[in-house]
C-alpha cells in the first residue's frame, strides 16, 4: 500500500518538501491560536471595562438619589410637619408622628 505524499509547488516552480509543508501548516494552526487567544483576551477585557463602568453609573446614581432624598428630608424638617422626617424614607420606621 502506497503511502500518501503531498507534493506542494511554489509559483516560481520550486518544489516544497512533505516536511517544509507541515511546519507552514503547523505555523499556520500556532498563529491561527495565537490570533483566537488574543481576541478572546480582549474580548473579555473590554466585557471587564463595561461591567466596571456599569458598576460606576449604578454607584454614582445611588448616590444622587441618596443626596436628593436628604434634601427632601431637610426642606420636610425646616417646614416642620413631622416630628420624625426620617419616617418618610426609613423603611424601619413604621409609624408617622404628626406634629
Amino acid at each position: 500500500m502506497p503511502l500518501h505524499v503531498h507534493i506542494q509547488v511554489k509559483k516560481n516552480g520550486a518544489v516544497v518538501t512533505e516536511m517544509m509543508y507541515r511546519l507552514n501548516i503547523a505555523e499556520k494552526d500556532a498563529k491561527q491560536k495565537q490570533n483566537e487567544a488574543f481576541l478572546r483576551i480582549v474580548s473579555d477585557k473590554r466585557q471587564e471595562f463595561e461591567q466596571q463602568h456599569e458598576a460606576l453609573i449604578l454607584k454614582t446614581m445611588d448616590e444622587i438619589s441618596k443626596h436628593e432624598r436628604v434634601m427632601q428630608m431637610k426642606v420636610i424638617a425646616n417646614e416642620g410637619n413631622l416630628l420624625f422626617p426620617c419616617a418618610l424614607f426609613c423603611r424601619l420606621c413604621v409609624f408617622f408622628v404628626y406634629v
